[in-house]
């Protein structure tokens, strides 16, 4: 028992969040309110002692847990706990606490962890209490109070205390890394442990979800003033939001995040100078913004996260050194950086990118070991990285690209087996392997894609269903076969391309219309064609390219102007043409070689055309320079087969 609890508390020393909190609580000096949400008692515990050790490193001196845990006094695990042993265990000893407790070296802990669904009610009765009592217990507590939830309690605390709710200073989420699995029942102390477990696997599922949902929702209809009813409703909103984004399903995570920020912007408009719901404003239109980019809507993309970095910049210049107001400037800089990328707009990108990673330097002077910011370093250094590669500047892309592999390998380092870190570290080791490809360095190219594709086997071995790891797979197993073509190794590129092509077609069964897969699709289709087409297999070829520029027209029709999607569809036409020239048909050939350069010649008239687009009108222009002349040649020399 000692060694797993050990073995647990040892993983939570490098969760961001849990870190976030310690030096929030370390740096409080009277009153502030805290939620820290945990999917068991054992991580609640690990989470607490982790706390506790960081809060006095922080203050380097010793600090006191206070923590008020009702289910000491009840064993009846059967009987839900009544409300007045939770207001005697909790609520007396907030409004009233000991003597010695009065200090600045104490945390005050309510330990909710515990519950049960049969004792909702009477937490629910008491969050009430707390709400009434709020303004006391702020004067009676000398430092910090933080709560100790499940996750199915977080929006019932929402609901019932919503003046408290809004003064929260931080909300974490804490969960047991993979790495610690549950522990064997082995005593029966230990019921209650396996209890909550068991109630916390079943509670993050769609239907629980929208079960909660529709019951919010209800609430709020008997009441359309209540504060707390609204809350409720925006937690479990945003969480379905979330929950839709992991499983791929953007149409119904678009429907939560936007009906989440219809009923923010109601909330700020109750309360327009309360900063709190500024914030919650702007988080709800990152969280908005995030769905469009994901499905392709750049404008709409845009528009959110404009009014989002509007708001943000509002919140700053009353307090233009808060670190929390900093990260959040950060945040959506890097998420405008990434619409104007896409958009092909190279110098905007680069321009709100290099803003955003001013930020984070300017955080980590204050404080240069903080895991969260050295993450926010790695993802700007990987945004301007991809930036300058974008533009063929492959010497500055990779020493963008090199910085942020280095972060990520001393964060990795930190926790070997925390799913986030292996995913941005095969992912930088991707970035950094498009390069050496692009420069010809093969091996090292070859090195850095078999690393990432093995960190991407280890994560999907966690949850094989899991669509963002599923994705993942594809995209790292697609660039061993460009590996391997390169190196002239058909057979083994082909095993590749067919492998991703196989994973992506299992993710458009999830949700068909998503455009990052279809994308995705298309890519992995022409580089099937053209391994067939080196190896003589026309037909083949032929049918890979034609599924191929059905999908990039059918991107297309989403969003005419999107760069990108325009460049795929020349990019296509091209292949087509390739293919038809090999099959002895120069006419249909010429066509499609014009379609491609009328779609390029839109490109390359753009204000800063991208060096790819230029090299490909070029090429287009000289096939279709060679072809007119063949054309022009007698029937018996244009390369067509001879008359039988």
């Amino acid at each position: 028992m000692a060694g797993r609890a050990d073995l647990l508390t040892e993983a939570l020393r490098g969760d961001e969040g849990l870190l976030q909190l310690a030096r929030g609580l370390a740096l409080s000096e009277r009153f502030h309110f805290y939620l820290l949400v945990c999917d068991t008692p054992r991580v609640a515990s690990a989470a607490l002692d982790v706390l506790a050790e960081e809060v006095a490193a922080e203050r380097e001196e010793p600090v006191r847990l206070v923590r008020l845990d009702p289910y000491r006094a009840h064993a009846e695990l059967d009987r839900p706990i009544p409300f007045e042993l939770l207001a005697e265990q909790v609520l007396a000893r907030l409004a009233s606490p000991a003597p010695d407790e009065r200090a600045a070296d104490v945390i005050f802990v309510v330990d909710a962890s515990r519950a049960l669904p049969h004792d909702d009610e009477g937490w629910s009765q008491l969050f009430q209490r707390l709400n009434e009592q709020r303004n006391g217990i702020a004067r009676a507590l000398e430092g910090p109070l933080v709560l100790v939830v499940p996750g199915r309690l977080e929006a019932a605390f929402a609901h019932a205390a919503p003046d408290f709710w809004s003064i929260r200073s931080l909300a974490v989420v804490v969960g047991a890394p993979p790495s610690v699995g549950p522990e064997p029942v082995k005593q029966p102390e230990e019921r209650w442990e396996r209890l909550v477990e068991d109630t916390a696997e079943q509670a993050w599922g769609t239907a629980e979800i929208e079960a909660e949902i529709e019951a919010a929702r209800a609430r709020l209809a008997e009441a359309p003033e209540d504060e707390s009813a609204l809350s409720s409703l925006i937690v479990w909103l945003d969480r379905q939001a979330e929950h839709e984004m992991e499983r791929g399903t953007l149409d119904r995570a678009l429907q939560a995040a936007e009906e989440s920020l219809l009923l923010e912007r109601r909330r700020a408009e109750r309360n327009p100078e309360r900063v709190e719901r500024l914030r919650d404003l702007s988080g709800s239109l990152i969280n908005v913004g995030d769905v469009h980019l994901a499905r392709g809507n750049l404008e709409r993309a845009l528009a959110a996260y404009d009014e989002g970095l509007s708001l943000v910049r509002r919140l700053l210049a009353p307090d233009p050194a808060r670190p929390e107001r900093l990260h959040d400037l950060s945040v959506v800089l890097d998420r405008e950086g990434d619409v104007h990328r896409a958009r092909g707009d190279l110098e905007r990108a680069l321009t709100a990118y290099e803003e955003s990673l001013a930020l984070v330097r300017r955080l980590l002077a204050l404080d240069p070991a903080r895991p969260e910011w050295l993450r926010d370093l790695s993802v700007n250094l990987n945004n301007i990285g991809a930036a300058h590669g974008a533009r063929g500047d492959l010497e500055r892309a990779l020493t963008a690209y090199e910085e942020s592999l280095a972060l990520r390998q001393r964060l990795l380092a930190l926790d070997p087996e925390r799913p986030d870190r292996l995913r941005d570290l095969s992912t930088i080791l991707n970035s950094v392997g498009d390069v050496h490809l692009a420069r010809g360095d093969l091996e090292r190219a070859l090195t850095a894609y078999e690393e990432s594709l093995a960190l991407r086997r280890r994560l999907l071995a966690l949850d094989p269903e899991r669509p963002d790891w599923l994705w993942a797979l594809a995209a790292s197993v697609n660039r061993m076969g460009n590996v391997h073509r390169a190196r002239g190794d058909l057979e083994r590129a082909l095993t590749a391309y067919e492998e991703s092509l196989a994973l992506v077609r299992r993710l458009l069964a999830l949700d068909p219309e998503r455009p990052d897969w279809l994308r995705h699709l298309s890519i992995s289709l022409n580089s099937a064609g053209d391994v067939y087409r080196v190896r003589g297999d026309l037909e083949q070829a032929l049918t890979a390219y034609e599924e191929s520029l059905s999908l990039r027209r059918r991107l297309l029709a989403l969003d005419p102007d999107r760069p990108e999607w325009q460049y795929g569809l020349a990019v296509s036409l091209s292949r087509q043409a390739t293919c038809a020239e090999a099959s002895g048909r120069p006419a249909e050939a010429l066509s499609f070689w014009q379609a491609a350069l009328n779609t390029l010649d839109d490109l390359t008239r753009r204000p800063a055309p991208l060096e790819a687009w230029n090299t490909a009108a070029a090429t287009c222009r000289a096939a279709i320079s060679r072809l007119e002349e063949l054309l022009q040649l007698p029937e018996g020399g244009r390369g067509d087969p001879p008359p039988a």
